[in-house]
């Protein structure tokens, strides 16, 4: 066998190879340590934690915080301008592309009602190639049920929207779950969340076309909404409060930043769930995430007609 690609590897150390790819890749690690050692790098970025969610290993946090420091320290102004992310993406084997984007949307939320059923208000908008739920194929008119297992095979794609308010698109060769995390009392909130199984989630929100920017490395992300604001957690940060208009203080990383928020303007939450460290890619992966945490024009908006082509 020659040697196993990053992509091949990844496969093996997941359990998504099959029978024959992965007896071959034991039997060419057992005698090549160069890709052995490859292996064992790959293994500690996709080792899973104590709930089977994966998520960064201290290496890649310490990585990430000293690189965002690094920038801070250079220019304060262009950090301000989203100098973090282009930091961030340097490490490529923790992000790579952007392979789900999550919309909030400017329009107000519909309050939905608990239900005794299981299915989730979320329709299926746009479909490309081979897409699984609980390991059957989906289609454009197929219920998505509470706790669902969703998988998003090469070169597929799917959209995926909540009261045409809500999108969440979902790029090739991934793996997640999305489930309803119940009723909040005292604010009258219905929230979701979607929990990476695979890969690593990479979250930033900006305000404005060059302001500012909060970033995470999480393996869950939950919104949840009312008439006036919308609330986040990532992972097991405590949940922040982000109005319709007015300000929001956040912590990135260890740093903190203001932003102004408008009304009119829709926010954007982009995640990275393929740690692929693919260098063929590495520049159209940065060109992909130039428009990333910018305030969406109705006309790209795929809640408010058609989805485009460019998933």
């Amino acid at each position: 066998m020659r040697h196993p690609s990053d992509r091949q590897l990844i496969r093996y150390l997941t359990g998504l190879a099959g029978r024959r790819g992965r007896t071959e890749t034991a039997r060419h690690l057992a005698s090549c340590d160069a890709c052995a050692g490859r292996a064992e790098s790959l293994n500690v970025i996709l080792r899973p934690s104590e709930n089977n969610a994966l998520k960064p290993s201290a290496r890649i946090q310490r990585a990430l915080l000293a690189a965002l420091a690094a920038e801070k320290e250079v220019s304060g102004k262009e950090y301000a301008s989203g100098s973090p992310i282009k930091a961030a993406f340097r490490f490529k084997p923790a992000l790579a592309a952007a392979a789900a984007v999550i919309v909030i949307s400017g329009t107000v939320f519909v309050h939905y009602a608990v239900k005794q059923h299981r299915t989730l208000p979320v329709t299926v908008s746009y479909l490309r190639g081979s897409v699984y739920i609980n390991g059957t194929r989906i289609k454009k008119e197929s219920p998505i049920y509470q706790d669902s297992f969703i998988r998003v095979t090469k070169n597929a794609a799917l959209v995926l929207t909540f009261h045409n308010s809500l999108t969440i698109r979902i790029r090739g060769e991934s793996l997640f779950r999305i489930h309803r995390s119940g009723k909040n009392q005292k604010h009258s909130l219905m929230g979701y969340v979607f929990e990476i199984r695979k890969g690593t989630l990479f979250a930033s929100v900006a305000a404005g076309r060059k302001g500012p920017y909060f970033c995470y490395l999480t393996p869950s992300v939950s919104i949840q909404s009312h008439k006036s604001d919308f609330m986040l957690k990532v992972g097991d940060s405590d949940t922040t409060v982000i109005p319709r208009e007015g300000s929001l203080q956040a912590t990135a990383l260890g740093s903190k930043i203001e932003m102004e928020l408008r009304p009119e303007k829709k926010y954007i939450i982009t995640s990275s769930i393929e740690p692929f460290n693919l260098d063929k890619e590495d520049e159209k992966n940065t060109d992909s995430m130039k428009n990333i945490g910018t305030p969406m024009d109705d006309a790209d908006d795929p809640s408010a007609g058609a989805p485009r082509e460019r998933i």
